[in-house]
């Protein structure tokens, strides 16, 4: 029973990031690396799809976090500003499930980023977060999508 809930958000976040739309464009898959409380390294995998909402995506990841060994599935709203100067900004809101497989925490992500454009399909992505919780930690996190 420990592992059905890790489980059931791990195939969550694969299919709700496999399955949306994807823009025509930019890229929708990213890779990652992510530091929590600036002292735990994370690898990171996530998907980024518009939301039905205007100037929305819907981004749905797993990061695994090697010092604290534990695994983290988000899905995260970001909201794009409405000046096409700032576009590249977003903020963020969404929820965290944080597993050891021993223990698993619901939180809620708050947070800022801004993508930086490298070419037609390939995007850099620089984010923070605060993940109010059980957890409570800040995590900044670079991502490069393809």
């Amino acid at each position: 029973m420990r592992f059905f809930l890790p489980l059931a958000a791990l195939i969550f976040t694969l299919v709700l990031g496999a399955t949306a739309p994807a823009p025509a464009n930019a890229g929708d898959f990213s890779v990652g690396l992510s530091l929590a409380d600036f002292d735990d390294l994370g690898v990171q995998a996530r998907w980024l799809r518009p939301f039905v909402l205007r100037a929305t995506d819907l981004s749905t990841g797993v990061t695994y976090f090697v010092d604290g060994e534990y695994l983290a599935f988000d899905g995260d709203l970001h909201f794009h500003l409405a000046d096409p100067s700032l576009q590249a900004f977003y903020g963020l809101v969404g929820l965290s499930l944080a597993t050891d497989f021993d223990d698993t925490d619901l939180d809620l992500n708050l947070g800022v980023g801004y993508n930086l454009n490298l070419g037609r399909v390939t995007k850099a992505a620089l984010e923070g977060k605060f993940v109010v919780g059980d957890a409570d930690m800040f995590v900044a996190t670079f991502s490069i999508f393809f």
